[in-house]
C-alpha cells in the first residue's frame, strides 16, 4: 500500500509538473486567458452532464496478475497521473489549470503530488483496514456514500473553478470592476 500511494504521488507529481512547465513558456497574459477558457469550458461542461470526461478504464487485469511491487508499480503510476483513468469528480479537470497558470514547476509538483497521495491514501487506507480486520463493511459503507460525495465535490468543482478564474483574472491585468 504504501509502494501503491507513494508511486501514485510521484506520477501526479510528474504529470502536474510537466503541465506547469509548459505554462511557465507562456507570458502570464497568455497563460491567464488559457486558463480562463479552460475554466469557463469546463463549468460549462460541468452544468451540461454530471459524468467528467474521463478515460473510461479499470487497471487491465493482466496487471493484477503481476506479483509484488510491479501490480503496485503499474497501478500506482496509472491513478496518480489521473487521466489514465476513471476520475470520478470535475473538480480533477481544474488541478492542470491551476498548474499549467502557475508556471510553477514546484507548485505543479505539489499539487500533483497532494492528488497522487490523496487518491491513493484514502484507498489504501480502506483497502488495509479491509484486510485486518477481514470484513468489507467498510468498502461497502463507502460506496453507499458515493452520491454525498459528489454532492459535495460539485459544489467544491464551482469553487476551484472560481478560484482558477480569478487568478486569470489576475494574470491578465484586470484588478477589479473600477
Amino acid at each position: 500500500m504504501i509502494v501503491l500511494t507513494a508511486t501514485a504521488a510521484a506520477a501526479g507529481a510528474a504529470v502536474f509538473a510537466v503541465i506547469a512547465a509548459a505554462g511557465a513558456a507562456f507570458p502570464s497574459v497568455s497563460r491567464g486567458l488559457f486558463a480562463a477558457a479552460a475554466s469557463i469550458a469546463l463549468i460549462a461542461a460541468a452544468a451540461r452532464g454530471p459524468r467528467p470526461w474521463q478515460r473510461d478504464a479499470e487497471t487491465p487485469t493482466e496487471w493484477l496478475e503481476c506479483e509484488g511491487l510491479t501490480v503496485a508499480v503499474r497501478n500506482g503510476l496509472a491513478l496518480g497521473a489521473g487521466f489514465l483513468t476513471r476520475v470520478g469528480f470535475w473538480i480533477w479537470w481544474v488541478l492542470p489549470v491551476l498548474a499549467f497558470e502557475s508556471g510553477s514547476v514546484q507548485a505543479g509538483a505539489i499539487v500533483g503530488a497532494a492528488y497522487g497521495a490523496a487518491r491513493l491514501g484514502a484507498s489504501s487506507f480502506v483497502a488495509a483496514r479491509a484486510e485486518a480486520t477481514r470484513s468489507d463493511r467498510l468498502p461497502r459503507k463507502l460506496l453507499l456514500w458515493r452520491p454525498r460525495a459528489t454532492a459535495a465535490a460539485d459544489p467544491l468543482f464551482f469553487i476551484a473553478s472560481g478560484v482558477a478564474l480569478a487568478l486569470a483574472a489576475r494574470l491578465v491585468g484586470f484588478d477589479g470592476w473600477r
